[in-house]
């Protein structure tokens, strides 16, 4: 599989470029203390947790197909965490809405290594962010970030209409960038998504694992940290 030369690589942007203080995780639970305070009873997080996060993928499946915008997803997902406690007010909801993105949006930092990753691929090869998400919320987090510069393509699940780990996915940035699989490499945290997502199309990955989990899948290559995914990028790029 080395054999081949590296002219693409695909990087995640949640947890992999940026990491949110507290985790991403985090954000909900900031959020739902304003659910407290409006009265919503303050023990009963994992109730409204599961009810949020449970009506994902079928919220998802109807974004990216174009059936509903990311917008109204956001907002249909907090109606139904409050759903779970019983609790029927749409102001609320639409203020929860709000404090989510204002989260999201506000939270994020780079991680150590990230600018240095980027101006080191900048024109060596095609460096391309896919990303799953929300449009409107990650362009504008791209954009105070200032990241968008650094890519020759941007793709973002709602846009895209379809996300990690499904085939299109990878496919889509594999045509952009005109390279086989195993041309690229993808780089993300999340092994499933990324990792065996890009695994199962042929191309390379590195699976950016902090927490040293140990589960790295056969195949992939493990990095700590974005030196250490720098490094082993270089490390192809000279062969």
């Amino acid at each position: 599989m080395r054999t081949s030369p590296l002219k693409a690589v695909f990087l995640d942007l949640d947890d992999t470029l940026t990491e949110y203080p507290g985790g991403f995780g985090s954000i909900l639970r900031l959020v739902y203390q304003r659910a407290v305070t409006a009265g919503a009873p303050a023990e009963a997080y994992d109730v409204f947790s599961r009810a949020y996060w449970n009506s994902t993928c079928g919220l998802w499946a109807s974004m990216h197909a174009g059936a509903i915008h990311g917008d109204e997803v956001r907002l249909m997902r907090m109606r139904r965490g409050l759903a779970s406690l019983s609790i029927a007010d749409e102001a609320l909801a639409a203020r929860l809405h709000d404090e989510w993105d204002d989260l999201a949006l506000g939270l994020p930092v780079l991680r150590d290594g990230a600018l240095e990753l980027l101006a080191m691929l900048r024109g060596r090869v095609f460096v391309a962010l896919i990303t799953d998400g929300y449009a409107d919320l990650q362009r504008r987090k791209l954009a105070r970030l200032d990241l968008v510069r650094w890519f020759d393509r941007v793709q973002i699940s709602e846009e895209a209409g379809t996300c990690k780990p499904f085939a299109r996915t990878f496919q889509l940035a594999l045509e952009a960038a005109q390279v086989n699989p195993l041309e690229a490499v993808m780089v993300g945290d999340n092994v499933n998504s990324d990792v065996r997502g890009a695994l199962g199309v042929g191309m390379r990955a590195i699976y950016l694992d902090p927490t040293n989990s140990g589960d790295t899948p056969h195949g992939a290559e493990r990095a700590g940290n974005l030196l250490e995914v720098r490094r082993l990028i270089e490390l192809w790029l000279s062969v």
